[in-house]
């Protein structure tokens, strides 16, 4: 990362402090927000990002040359879905189908809902010691009326989700098969999503963020 780069684009050091203001922000605005397990990832060769860091970075803009990918290996999958098997949860099967007016959800072929969700604001941390990275996401979701887009479908996204409540969270396991113009592949993702932003307490989403996640194993 050159200097002007490293200025616009840089890692925020205090990442508590930021964290905080983006929890606040959740708070004011009454938004929809996920926390996302993947990894931060080179555009060219696939490889995860490594820092000499000991603490989480927090990215507001990742550099030019990554990206950030949102799956979670098929052990880590079941490690981490493990956890809650003494809790609560409910199963969806559905079809997300994503065009230029917005994101059409169906159950049973059946038209549930059409949405717009605009992405407000977002973070990447990337975590030092453990197997994935996270991603805060800020999303602002409006319903529109409940219409089929006759627009080209850009991503099709068949989803198998479990979903395990701990309130105010809930934590999304989805099996889920991504097609758009040229490629389909299959992903397993983890996301957690906030519930109720008047039950949300900083310190244990900041700790959440840290801990739930795969410790690296250093040989």
């Amino acid at each position: 990362m050159d200097v002007p780069e490293k200025i616009l684009n840089g890692p925020v050091l205090n990442h508590i402090e930021c964290l905080r203001r983006f929890i606040l922000a959740f708070k004011n605005e009454r938004q929809e927000l996920e926390i996302r397990l993947g990894r931060i990832v080179g555009k060219d060769d696939g490889m995860r990002m490594k820092m000499d860091a000991v603490a989480p970075i927090v990215f507001k803009n990742l550099p030019a040359d990554y990206k950030f990918e949102s799956a979670v290996d098929s052990e880590d999958f079941r490690k981490l879905k493990e956890l809650f098997s003494k809790h609560l949860s409910e199963k969806n099967e559905d079809v997300i189908v994503i065009n230029e007016d917005g994101r059409e959800t169906y159950e049973g072929n059946v038209l549930k809902k059409v949405e717009k969700k605009i992405r407000t604001e977002k973070l990447d941390i990337y975590l030092p010691g453990k197997k994935y990275d996270v991603r805060l996401v800020l999303n602002e979701e409006k319903e529109t009326f409940k219409q089929a887009s006759k627009k080209k479908t850009l991503v099709k996204r068949i989803r198998k989700r479990e979903t395990y409540f701990i309130e105010p969270y809930g934590f999304d396991f989805t099996e889920v098969l991504v097609s758009g113009d040229r490629d389909e592949k299959k992903k397993l993702e983890v996301e957690v999503e906030v519930f109720d932003s008047e039950k949300l307490v900083s310190g244990n989403f900041i700790s959440l963020i840290h801990n739930f996640n795969i410790d690296l194993v250093f040989k």
